[in-house]
């Protein structure tokens, strides 16, 4: 459906669309794979706490704002994406795969900061995954009762 829609545009000239180059769809693809990591595990911390399917979306709900946020502060962003609110943002792991990637479509962003958002992402994802498996680890045994946050990271047996 994309591709009809960019060739019914080029060939009507209705839009003007600008030239994308490997390196550009390469970097949205990498910083698309950093968020999916980064919230398909928050996801599975938060949803090891749930014995039931009925629970799901409450214990879910702080991620889902977390996203929501993160969409939202492209829009606040684009106005100025090398102002302090999009760099410091950007940096942040929630949100780096939406910013970084409109940051870096939109102006030239220093390496260092590039780098410091993959490996702060990348040490969310590597904790996230810890914190999930120890959660889920605790909150196994506990089948029936919803399991409190920090019930499930100390790893109280009661119950």
């Amino acid at each position: 459906m994309g591709g009809a829609a960019l060739i019914a545009v080029h060939v009507t000239k209705v839009a003007a669309i600008p030239a994308f180059g490997v390196a550009a769809i390469l970097g949205d693809i990498f910083w698309f794979l950093l968020g999916f990591l980064f919230y398909a595990t928050a996801y599975a911390a938060f949803a090891a706490l749930i014995s039931r399917q009925e629970e799901l979306q409450s214990a879910v709900a702080p991620i889902s704002i977390l996203l929501i946020a993160g969409y939202l502060l492209v829009y606040a962003s684009l106005p100025d994406p090398s102002g302090p609110l999009a760099t410091v943002c950007s940096l942040l792991p929630p949100f780096a795969p939406f910013l970084m990637a409109v940051r870096m479509a939109a102006t030239d962003v220093p390496f260092w900061q590039i780098g410091l958002a993959v490996a702060l992402d990348l040490a969310a994802i590597v904790g996230l995954t810890w914190l999930a498996g120890r959660m889920y680890t605790n909150a196994a045994m506990r089948i029936g009762a919803r399991v409190r946050f920090m019930d499930a990271f100390r790893g109280n047996a009661r119950g």
